[in-house]
């Protein structure tokens, strides 16, 4: 809730108040609404807490999408460099077992 929103509730309990004052006279229903004056007023202030909460929430959220794609891209590059050297492992003098181990790590992060 906006702080022009929250002001422009108080006003009109405070306008709401004044005329029950002038309408009624009885102290009773003037405490009870002064009750619920405060009570709107709490519950708004709540509300803009909130959205200042929702706010660093999707903020975050936000980031760890963008965090999570660029592991994601450099995990697919890392993918085809290991490729690489399987598809190579003879032009590198790459053994049989480090071939088998390459392939290993390539299956464990699919």
């Amino acid at each position: 809730m906006s702080k022009e929103l929250l002001e422009e509730t108080e006003n009109k309990m405070v306008e709401f108040r004044q005329l029950l004052a002038l309408v009624t006279g009885h102290n009773d229903i003037l405490n009870k609404a002064a009750h619920i004056h405060e009570i709107v007023i709490e519950q708004a202030e709540r509300v803009e807490e909130l959205e200042k909460v929702e706010y660093a929430l999707q903020e975050t959220y936000r980031q760890e999408r963008e965090y999570s794609k660029k592991l994601e891209q450099q995990n697919k590059y890392y993918r085809e460099i290991i490729q690489d050297f399987i598809d190579y492992a003879d032009d590198y003098n790459i053994a049989k077992v480090e071939k088998y181990h390459l392939r290993k790590a390539l299956e464990s992060e699919e």
